[in-house]
């Protein structure tokens, strides 16, 4: 008797821990979350986190994995270049800014295959929507603390001008047209 009552709660618990892991489970992706900003540059962590990134990419096969590790490598430096503006580095802000473009410039060329591979793409289309939403907001954020353009000069170095009014400009126009694809 005493022992039904030990086993009974715990088979029960242990029942429904089981249920809820293996069904399957519905998301509705309202809004794309960017992730967080991670290690960042002048860390001395940073180098590593970058070998570690490249590794990942060299480890996604097929276009629609090789889709989605781009899709995360703008995300990573989209966060980075807006992280690097909140605390007053504007060059390596720009920077990140222009690189976050990158990867996305690849994206339609990558689906294409898939799909031509007989992969559905629907739903990373669907996804990539979404980011370049995130994105532009990310974008407008950015605009609104930045000047058209900042002459940086950092210690020992040449002074650089930053012209935020193009590389913002850019940006939108490489996720605008990311948008509109098919």
């Amino acid at each position: 008797m005493e022992m039904g009552r030990i086993f009974t709660p715990l088979i029960i618990s242990l029942s429904i821990v089981l249920l809820v892991s293996i069904s399957p489970l519905t998301v509705s992706a309202q809004s794309y979350v960017l992730p967080y900003p991670g290690v960042m540059p002048g860390s001395r962590w940073y180098q590593i986190d970058q070998l570690f990134t490249r590794i990942k990419g060299f480890y996604a096969f097929g276009n629609l994995a090789q889709a989605r590790y781009q899709r995360s490598l703008s995300d990573e430096r989209m966060v980075t270049a807006r992280t690097l503006v909140w605390y007053g580095q504007y060059a390596l802000a720009a920077e990140y800014l222009h690189d976050s473009s990158e990867p996305l410039m690849k994206l339609p060329g990558l689906l294409e295959h898939a799909e031509k591979k007989g992969v559905d793409v629907s739903e990373e289309i669907e996804k990539v929507r979404s980011m370049c939403r995130a994105h532009t907001d990310v974008i407008q954020e950015i605009e609104s603390k930045v000047p058209e353009t900042i002459t940086w000069s950092a210690e020992k170095r040449d002074e650089i001008i930053i012209d935020w009014k193009q590389l913002l400009s850019h940006a939108r126009m490489v996720r605008e047209n990311l948008c509109a694809m098919r």
